[in-house]
C-alpha cells in the first residue's frame, strides 16, 4: 500500500493499515543530518535534536534542563539517574559531527535551583575549552548570577542577533525582519493510523517568520502545534531526521 500523506492543521495523519508499517516506512527513510535553507542561509538539522549554521560555525540547543532529575528525585518523584550523563553524551555527538565554534544554548538549560549536576557541566565545558559555550536566558534560567559569572558561560540575557536571525528562548517580535528562532515549547507533532494509533514525535518546525527548536533534554514534555501547508516540519524518531511537512 503506498503512503498517503494527509496535511491537517494541527496534526500529520500518516494512512497506513497498522502504525508498524508506518514506522518502518518512516524510520527507513530518515536521516542523520537534513540540509533546510532559511532566508539564504543553509541550516543543518540534526537527529539529536539540534541544528548547526556552518557559516557561522554556531550550534543551536534548546532546552536542555539539566538537573531536572535530581530536582524530582528530591521531591519524591521517582525518574531516570542517567539523564545527565545521556544528554553530554549526545552533545559530544555534535561536537564531533559539526566541530563548531560557538554552541548557544537558547534558554532553560538548567531546570530548576542549584544541585550537583551543575558542577559536573562547568567541569564538561572547561574540558571543552575550545569551544564558546553560551546561554541565552529562560524563564527556568534561574541560578544566581555569580553562579553564572564563574561557569564560563557567556550569558545573553534575552536575544542574541546575528542576521538574518535573532535567536531567543521565546517568541519575540522580531526587529528589522530578522527570522526568529527559539525553542521553549516542546513542539511535537502526531502521526495516526487507520487503525486509531498515534505516535507523538518532536519535531522541528520552521514558519515564514519563525524557527522552533525541539527540547534536547530528556525527561521532558511536549506541545502540540498547529502546522499548515505552507511550513516546514522534520520529525525526529531514533536519533534520525525526516521532513514531514512541507
Amino acid at each position: 500500500m503506498n503512503a498517503a500523506i494527509l496535511y491537517r492543521s494541527t496534526y500529520l495523519s500518516i494512512s497506513y493499515t497498522t502504525i508498524s508499517k508506518t514506522l518502518i516506512t518512516f524510520i527507513c527513510n530518515m536521516r542523520k543530518i537534513l540540509d533546510v535553507n532559511v532566508k539564504g542561509e543553509i541550516l543543518q538539522i540534526h537527529g539529536q535534536k539540534a541544528l548547526f549554521w556552518p557559516r557561522e560555525s554556531i550550534l543551536l540547543i534548546a532546552d536542555v534542563h539539566l538537573g531536572k532529575s535530581k530536582h524530582f528525585r528530591k521531591n519524591g518523584i521517582s525518574v531516570p539517574q542517567d539523564l545527565l550523563r545521556v544528554n553530554l553524551e549526545r552533545i559530544d555527538v555534535l561536537l564531533k559531527d559539526f566541530n563548531p565554534r560557538r554552541v548557544i544554548f537558547t534558554g532553560d538549560l538548567f531546570h530548576s535551583i542549584y544541585n550537583e549536576v551543575w558542577e559536573n557541566f562547568e567541569d564538561y565545558i572547561r574540558y571543552h575549552d575550545k569551544v564558546s559555550f553560551e546561554l541565552i536566558m529562560g524563564n527556568h534560567d534561574i541560578l544566581g548570577a555569580r553562579i553564572y559569572a564563574n561557569s564560563g558561560l557567556i550569558i545573553h540575557d534575552v536575544s542574541l542577533s546575528i542576521s538574518p536571525f535573532i535567536l531567543s528562548h521565546d517568541e519575540i517580535e522580531s526587529p528589522k525582519g530578522l527570522y526568529n528562532i527559539y525553542g521553549h515549547i516542546h513542539p511535537c507533532i502526531y502521526l495516526s493510523g487507520l487503525g486509531g494509533q498515534r505516535l507523538r514525535l518532536p519535531c522541528f518546525f520552521f514558519g515564514s517568520h519563525h524557527a522552533i527548536l525541539p527540547a534536547f533534554g530528556g525527561f521532558t514534555g511536549m506541545h502540540k502545534i498547529s502546522v499548515t501547508a505552507d511550513d516546514h516540519v522534520f520529525a525526529v524518531a531514533e536519533h534520525k531526521v525526516l521532513s514531514v511537512v512541507g
